[in-house]
């Protein structure tokens, strides 16, 4: 076993999967076989079934190593979720497309990324959100 709590996230990934996906074939269907309001959450649970089925295998496979195996520092993972918490406020000031290429760059930049590699990778993958999500599927941003 890799890890115990390797194996209980798995166990719980593999719980709400099941829960999610057996709630959501309960939801009314549409007539005419059109897909209802439980399509999306059923896939949502699918894909939790696979990743918990999929995390589970993975931890009875390997044994355990020695050490915690964790040698990051704590820090890059507190910047990173003060970037997740600051984001809905930014939103507020900023507006959407500006919050999420600073976040995109400065997530970039703790990932260790250059300075050039971080800028162009918020400027593509904020572009990619507007092209998709803005002008294709016509959501508000």
């Amino acid at each position: 076993m890799k890890n115990r709590s390797d194996l209980v996230f798995s166990l719980v990934v593999l719980l709400t999967g099941l829960l999610v996906f057996i709630k959501a074939r309960h939801f009314p269907e549409l007539p005419e076989g059109h897909p209802g309001p439980g399509l999306f959450p059923s896939f949502i649970g699918a894909g939790l079934l696979v990743c918990g089925l999929l995390l589970l295998v993975n931890s009875l496979r390997f044994q355990s190593i020695r050490g915690s195996g964790f040698s990051g520092q704590w820090i890059y993972i507190f910047l990173i979720l003060m970037i997740m918490v600051i984001f809905p406020f930014g939103y507020n000031f900023l507006g959407f497309f500006i919050t999420i290429a600073l976040a995109i760059f400065l997530t970039g930049l703790l990932m260790r990324l250059g300075i050039l590699s971080a800028l162009i990778t918020a400027g593509l993958t904020t572009g990619a959100i507007y092209l998709i999500f803005n002008q294709i599927l016509h959501v508000p941003l």
